[in-house]
């Protein structure tokens, strides 16, 4: 033989071996992933070293910290509850004798106290001498199985209980007489009195429900042509209104000659039975439609029902994957203030509007498109097809530009609307593409709210600074990192500067932050809340001891209206002062107009506790927001800051700023406090001390200083106003008025009056020009005569008394302890009251002439 063998075909190689370290890893997640889906911890217990673990979903089973708690036996059954406690020690102890596996249902206290149903199965490994060595089981919350099923017990035991206790009624129609007898139970049936009602075949046939009556004549029919019996179970209708059931019965009895002489049967109350097998069906139509909500709720929203977070993420996942020529589009949908919708209307009313919102949503688009709500008022969309995603955007626009009715109030939403798009075949991560969207939402409510914005990769830049400033206003409240500085305001009154504006400032590398610089992000991010109380807390503790000199001084505080709607707000405010000392009369606090439009009950109710127990509130830059004049008396303030924009028209012409003169002249008519900011000049200063405004602050007067640097700025305050002061006393000639009344609400109103006409006034103790006319202010007249002794008589000074009343003698008493003039009038501001005082002087001064 020649030639050798062919060679055989190789054999194929074995595909080369997965990592063991990989596969199990991956096998623990599919493990970790199918007990949280089941609500099933396992455990293990080495019997010979006591060491016992625990699953993470078991943790969670059980309620506890795997931080805080460690695993063990006793602990494990120290959780069981006490009556079930010997029966798992039973179980246990047989698995590790010679049964090697339980299987039990027991209750458990949890880590929070909660009472919960498990199921727990274990088995026992045993080494080679047949002693256990390991115990490994499982715990399954079936809290909600067991509640259905005792919800099915009590279900059948009322079914056999109705069955037990049904009540029998006989009847007996004598059809040669037509006469009908009725047991007392067939009166009970139909819910008549025996003496109430003469049975008859009619009566009863027209006591029987409508929708049966048929089918008993038919019955009754068959019976008296024949048939021995018939039964039937049919509704009747009881005297009070309410419908019953009743299982009825009938025989006939014929003579000799088959003639019929009488049709008898019975009539069972079973209503209860009834009711039974209804309860019955519905809690297994309910078992089974829990069971159907479950699977649902794993996937979608349960207000809405639209798709859930988690549904969206794999259904954009899956449209990416695609690869549609088209590309993939997400629309990204925020609703426009509605937190302010929850804070006036409420949460129910916040509800409908989510629920009216996610169905023209669905309107919007194609059924092969994915509406979810992500949470809150945050919608999105996925388009299978990227090529018309503007035109839904408008669509969706359109969509919400219409009213929604709440009663009587008509609310018309609106969403700002962020679109990203990906390329046909572009492979981009669905977490970028949402992210993108994210930032075009944000684009286009910073562009006015209402409309929509494609993502441009400039739109990042902005997104970046914005995200700078909030991380490093985190670590400026994480580093205690923000300064407050204070501004004196003058009190016109005494020329002394008793109150301080706390103003935040933020140190940055180019200097000194203002709030206009990074408010608008601390507010958007609710940052602006423990802020807020940052500088609350400073200013009290820093001017603790400023304020306890003298009760006349006050601090004001600026409030975002973020942190008026926290339900705890009020609690805090409080809690700040009484830590550090501050009575609440010395603060005030300053909110913008915004807070009051549309205010819900939370906020004004904030507002009401705070002045209740002693804060001032004020608004701040009255004028330029939603506050009409008309609107001050309602509004829960105690006064208001003039926005230095119409400061800022006083100039050195004539012009009378009739709108200043009418918010500072109505607002004392009211009863409130006037402060002008943003005092620049000595016009200014001036102008606004003629029109009776009782705070002055700005530059001209002084400049936030650092809190070392107050005594300086408040004396420096001071003793510019009081020299505008003697300047302005040396020009006029108008008689100089001293007002001696309470520090309320009439006074200020007074004060302004007088101020308006061209009189100076000045308080008692106060540095100014010597007064020639004393306005003594009280509510009743024979209190004006100790005043009058109080004060003192002031030679070539008049004195006149405003009192709501006073009689013929108190009169005489008041004019010869040295009044010039009484005026009895109980309006805030009598009319022609500066005149009246002119005149006074007038006559005082020429009395004295006449005795010199």
């Amino acid at each position: 033989m020649s030639g050798g063998v062919a060679p055989e075909d190789p054999a194929p190689e074995d595909p080369a071996p997965e990592d063991p370290v990989l596969a199990l890893a991956r096998s623990r997640r599919w493990l970790a992933e199918a007990q949280r889906l089941a609500a099933m911890g396992s455990w293990e217990w080495d019997v010979r070293t006591g060491a016992v673990t625990f699953s993470d979903e078991l943790f969670a089973v059980y309620r506890l910290d795997p931080a805080v708690v460690t695993p063990t036996f006793e602990l494990c059954m120290q959780m069981v509850h006490p009556d079930d406690r010997s029966r798992a020690e039973q179980a246990i102890l047989s698995a590790l004798g010679a049964g090697g596996v339980f299987d039990f249902d027991h209750r458990v206290v949890c880590g929070d106290g909660a009472l919960i149903w498990v199921r727990a199965r274990g088995s026992v490994t045993r080494d080679e001498a047949g002693d256990a060595v390991l115990l490994v089981g499982t715990a399954q919350d079936i809290s909600e199985r067991v509640a259905i099923e005792a919800r099915l017990q009590e279900s059948e035991r009322r079914l056999l209980e109705a069955q037990r206790v049904a009540r029998l009624g006989r009847w007996d129609w004598d059809v040669v007489t037509d006469t009908v007898t009725w047991s007392d139970e067939m009166y009970r049936i139909f819910g008549v009195p025996p003496d109430a009602l003469v049975p008859t075949v009619e009566g009863y046939l027209a006591r029987v429900h409508p929708e049966d009556r048929a089918e008993l004549v038919r019955l009754l029919a068959d019976v008296r042509a024949g048939r021995e019996e018939y039964g039937l179970e049919h509704r009747v209708l009881r005297a009070d209104g309410t419908t019953g059931w009743v299982a009825c019965r009938a025989a006939v009895e014929r003579d000799a000659h088959g003639a019929e002489v009488r049709v008898h049967g019975t009539a069972t109350d079973v209503t209860e039975r009834k009711a039974a097998e209804l309860a019955a069906a519905r809690a297994a139509a309910e078992q089974a439609a829990q069971a159907e909500q479950l699977r649902r709720l794993a996937f979608t929203d349960p207000l809405t029902g639209l798709a859930n977070r988690a549904l969206f993420a794999d259904r954009l996942a899956h449209a990416l994957e695609a690869r549609s020529p088209a590309g993939v589009s997400v629309l990204l949908i925020d609703l426009d203030d509605f937190k302010d919708v929850n804070d006036v209307l409420g949460h129910q009313a916040g509800d409908r509007l989510l629920v009216e919102v996610a169905e023209r949503l669905t309107r919007c688009v194609r059924p092969e498109d994915t509406v979810a709500r992500l949470g809150g008022d945050e919608f999105a969309v996925v388009l299978a097809e990227a090529d018309h995603g503007e035109q839904v955007a408008r669509r969706i626009s359109a969509a919400l530009d219409a009213p929604v009715r709440f009663g009587d109030r008509q609310l018309v939403p609106s969403g700002s609307i962020g679109l990203a798009r990906s390329a046909g075949g572009e492979h981009v991560p669905a977490e970028a593409l949402l992210q993108q969207a994210d930032i075009a939402m944000y684009a286009a409510k910073q562009a006015g709210k209402g409309r929509h914005a494609v993502f441009d990769p400039t739109m990042s830049t902005a997104v970046l600074a914005r995200a700078d400033v909030e991380n490093g206003l985190r670590q400026a409240l994480e580093d205690d990192g923000f300064v407050v500085h204070l501004q004196p305001l003058v009190d016109v009154r005494t020329r002394a500067a008793t109150r301080v504006e706390a103003l935040v400032r933020w140190p940055r590398p180019g200097g000194l932050a203002l709030p206009a610089e990074f408010l608008p992000v601390a507010e958007r991010s609710g940052l602006v809340r423990a802020l807020g109380q940052r500088v609350l807390r400073t200013a009290c503790l820093r001017l603790s001891g400023w304020l306890a000199a003298d009760r006349r001084r006050s601090v004001s505080v600026n409030v975002s209206p973020v942190q008026l709607r926290e339900p705890d707000f009020a609690t805090t405010v409080l809690g700040v002062l009484a830590g550090t000392g501050v009575r609440p009369g010395q603060l005030l606090l300053e909110v913008t107009e915004t807070v009051f439009l549309e205010a819900g009950p939370r906020v004004v109710g904030q507002l009401d506790e705070l002045r209740a127990a002693g804060i001032r509130v004020a608004i701040d830059d009255f004028g330029t927001g939603y506050s009409s004049l008309g609107r001050l008396q309602a509004l829960p303030v105690d006064g208001i800051k003039i926005d230095r924009s119409f400061v800022q028209q006083i100039g050195d012409g004539a012009d009378d700023q009739p709108i200043l003169t009418a918010m500072v002249t109505l607002a004392h008519c009211l009863g409130l406090e006037v402060t002008a900011e943003g005092v620049e000049t000595g016009v200014q200063a001036a102008r606004l001390v003629e029109l009776g405004v009782d705070h002055l602050q700005g530059h001209h007067l002084a400049r936030p200083v650092p809190p070392e640097d107050l005594a300086g700025a408040v004396a420096a305050a001071g003793a510019v106003l009081q020299a505008a002061g003697d300047r302005s006393a040396g020009r006029g000639r108008e008689p100089v008025v001293l007002l001696a009344a309470p520090d309320d609400a009439r006074s200020r109103a007074l004060r302004g009056v007088l101020l308006r006409d061209g009189l100076p006034v000045v308080v008692p103790g106060a540095a100014a020009p010597e007064a020639d006319a004393v306005l003594l202010v009280t509510g009743r007249g024979r209190d004006a005569v100790d005043r009058m002794a109080e004060l003192g008589a002031v030679p070539g000074t008049a004195v006149l008394v405003l009192c709501d009343d006073a009689d013929r003698a108190t009169r005489a008493r008041l004019l010869t302890a040295g009044a010039d003039d009484v005026l009895v009038d109980p309006d805030c501001c009598p009319p022609g009251l500066a005149d009246r005082l002119r005149a006074v002087v007038r006559t005082a001064a020429a009395e004295a002439h006449r005795r010199d």
